[in-house]
């Protein structure tokens, strides 16, 4: 019997919102340098529309208001923890934080060719404080993302899992009054 194929997309996004900083003149946006390792895909559950998933985020940026510690928004979780961080410095000057994260994602699946189906799973990360006014995602590509343990049971086609970048807009000023519109 053949398995369920699992493709695995990570999407990173600047989010494009406004704030009473965009009033001020700005300076150009700061890199965030940011990368993953999955170490575990488990509790899939298509009934629920969820899946569990474990992985080491890191981020490489200047600007310590960022604070990805604090700031770190997985806009399709249902719930998140950072079960450990660790914050240091780069030889350039850059802090360098380093986090497990454990999540659970929701999601949906068409699962009408089960189990000769193919699936994907997605996982966004946003910082909640600042857009893209104020930071830019650069992919660290450097090694591997994944390991060959990391989901028990299905097979992740070679070249299916993708890492991008996109800006995600918010078409809302959150309430804030001093924009005539979004």
């Amino acid at each position: 019997m053949k398995k369920s194929i699992l493709f695995l997309s990570l999407f990173i996004f600047n989010s494009s919102f406004f704030s009473l900083k965009s009033f001020a003149v700005k300076n150009a946006p700061d890199t965030v340098t940011t990368g993953i390792y999955i170490t575990s895909i488990h509790n899939i559950d298509f009934k629920q529309k969820e899946y569990a998933i474990t992985l080491w985020a890191w981020f490489k940026y200047k600007n310590k208001d960022f604070d990805f510690a604090k700031n770190l928004e997985i806009p399709q979780a249902k719930t998140f923890t950072m079960a450990d961080t660790t914050t240091d410095s780069t030889k350039d000057g850059r802090i360098y934080l380093l986090m497990k994260l454990e999540c659970v994602m929701k999601d949906s699946w068409k699962i009408n060719k089960f189990p000769f189906d193919y699936q994907s799973l997605r996982l966004t990360i946003e910082n909640s404080q600042f857009d893209s006014t104020d930071l830019v995602f650069k992919v660290d590509t450097l090694g591997d993302h994944y390991g060959s343990f990391a989901i028990s049971g299905w097979n992740i086609l070679k070249d299916s899992f993708n890492i991008s970048i996109k800006n995600q807009p918010y078409k809302t000023a959150f309430g804030d009054e001093n924009f005539a519109k979004p």
